[in-house]
C-alpha cells in the first residue's frame, strides 16, 4: 500500500522530505496539556534522530545536518506563512485543529533555533 499526500506534495530534493518527517516527528502536532508537551517532545525528538539514521542507512546516502537544518527550517517557514495566510483572510477559526495551527508556535521557536532569526510567536 502507497499513501500520496499530493495536498503537500512539490518536486524537492530528498533531504526535503527528511527534513520535513523529521521536523513533524520531533514537534508532533498534538494537543497535550502543558506539562505532557516536554515528554511528547523528547519522545518526538528520539524518534526523528531514529528516523534519520534509518532513512540514511536504507537509502545508503547522507543528509548533512546542516541541510537537514535548513530543510526544516523551510517546512517552518512553509506552515507559518500558510498560517498567516488564513488569519489575513480570516479563515484560521475554520481550520481548528489543523496541524499548522497546533505546531505554529513550536515551528516558530524551531524557526527562530535554527536561523538564529528572533521570531516571536502568538
Amino acid at each position: 500500500m502507497t499513501v500520496l499526500d499530493w495536498s503537500t506534495a512539490l518536486l524537492a530534493p530528498r533531504a526535503h522530505d527528511v527534513g520535513f518527517t523529521s521536523l513533524l516527528l520531533s514537534e508532533p502536532p498534538l494537543r497535550v496539556p502543558g506539562w505532557q508537551r516536554p515528554l511528547v517532545r523528547v519522545f518526538g525528538r528520539v524518534l526523528a534522530r531514529r528516523f534519520v539514521r534509518g532513512y540514511q542507512r536504507q537509502a545508503a546516502v547522507t543528509v548533512g545536518s546542516g541541510e537537514l537544518r535548513w530543510h526544516q527550517a523551510l517546512a517552518c517557514l512553509r506552515a507559518l506563512v500558510e498560517v498567516a495566510g488564513w488569519v489575513h483572510a480570516g479563515v484560521a477559526g475554520t481550520r481548528a485543529g489543523h496541524p499548522w495551527l497546533v505546531s505554529g508556535p513550536a515551528f516558530a521557536r524551531r524557526l527562530a533555533a535554527l536561523t538564529g532569526a528572533p521570531v516571536r510567536a502568538r
